[in-house]
């Protein structure tokens, strides 16, 4: 059954990888389309207690593209902890036994092979064969709660994401390997302005993901930043008040003009380096995507179109 079920994934043509969980592209609709998520699938054996864990790594710039093996399918590509989206865990609970245990006797079983070898799967207590009853027993309460949960949010997002059971209606579908990209793009089509996100739901979505960053303690580095000209309000370049006590005495690097109440524009990256945006646009636009104080490299994507004010 665990088989069948992972082996949904698509031959991963799309560099995003495939999307195998049924829940994530209706959760990437619900933030806008914007932030890559990554797919963690829960599987849960009622007989052996063992917990399966499948993940699909859909983190273009901070985990596919830093490979040191380019031509390697994202397929087969694990997630990198601390820097990959798993805030959606899609639980399922399966009846029977994991497969490490159903051929525990024959480990030459090309099933058996395929998921030892897959580095995107996992399996629980990998010391332990045998599960205490009792344990089992609290697992099948807890697991089946949180399937229970997935179902629930799955339901919920449909109706408000998918009512029409377009992107799919159950694994078995041939719109099961759609990628989410797709997803978005046409439910973005059915909106009054298409291809477009709401930005209140965009800096609501990045000031989330910054503060979980903060708490993981993830580098500046390996964050995803988002820039797209003079007007944005990211935190890659971000606007400071000219007042502001911070620029008291401190001078533009670049240029080495100081920042004085009519100062052009000063912008703080976030390595806390601040300069006038003339200057910094110049470097981080033509010269370098790096800051030219401490050489701080980031990634970033450009931003979305934003919806027209009403």
């Amino acid at each position: 059954m665990s088989s069948q079920l992972f082996g949904k994934a698509a031959p991963a043509n799309e560099i995003d990888g495939p999307y195998e969980s049924f829940l994530a592209p209706l959760v990437k609709a619900e933030r806008g389309g914007f932030i890559p998520i990554c797919d963690v699938i829960q599987c849960f054996h009622e007989t052996c207690g063992h917990i399966e864990t499948k993940t699909s790594c859909h983190n273009y710039m901070g985990n596919i593209m830093k490979q040191p093996d380019r031509g390697i399918n994202p397929r087969w590509i694990p997630c990198k902890r601390n820097v990959c989206d798993h805030s959606v865990i899609v639980t399922i609970c399966l009846p029977g036994s994991c497969v490490q245990c159903e051929t525990q006797d024959d480990h030459t079983d090309p099933l058996r092979i395929s998921f030892d070898e897959d580095p995107t799967i996992t399996r629980s207590d990998p010391n332990m064969d045998t599960i205490p009853s009792a344990e089992i027993e609290a697992r099948i309460l807890d697991y089946h709660k949180r399937a229970a949960d997935t179902q629930a949010r799955h339901r919920e997002l449909s109706l408000r994401y998918d009512p029409n059971n377009l992107l799919y209606s159950d694994f078995s579908t041939e719109f099961f390997d759609r990628t989410a990209r797709d997803f978005i793009e046409h439910y973005r089509q059915l909106r009054r302005h298409p291809g477009v996100v709401d930005p209140e739901q965009f800096y609501a979505e990045v000031r989330k993901r910054r503060a979980e960053e903060d708490r993981k303690g993830i580098v500046l580095g390996n964050r995803q930043y988002f820039s797209g000209g003079k007007f944005d309000e990211t935190d890659l370049l971000c606007r400071l008040d000219p007042a502001d006590t911070r620029l008291s005495g401190e001078q533009c690097i670049i240029c080495q003009d100081g920042f004085e109440p009519e100062a052009r524009d000063p912008r703080m990256m976030p390595c806390k380096h601040v300069f006038h945006w003339a200057c910094i646009s110049q470097w981080y636009y033509k010269t370098s995507r790096t800051c030219p104080y401490c050489r701080q490299g980031y990634q970033v994507m450009t931003l979305p179109r934003f919806l027209p004010p009403p």
